[in-house]
């Protein structure tokens, strides 16, 4: 399953603003209300909304 672009990330944050509970967004766009809370809490945390890299960040036995 390909991740939401940022653009959707910002979407669901200027929803928010306006006073829309995750329940309704998540119902609007088709999404879960867990996802647009993590999406919340991410933004009020401060972190990027940028999406998470899925890439294996394990090194081999040679390296180590």
């Amino acid at each position: 399953m390909k991740p939401y672009p940022v653009e959707y990330r910002h979407r669901i944050i200027a929803l928010l603003e306006q006073g829309m509970t995750p329940s309704e967004i998540a119902e609007v766009l088709g999404v879960t209300a867990s996802w647009v809370r993590s999406i919340r809490q991410r933004h009020e945390a401060g972190e990027s909304l940028d999406i998470k890299t899925t890439a294996n960040k394990r090194t081999s036995l040679a390296e180590r």
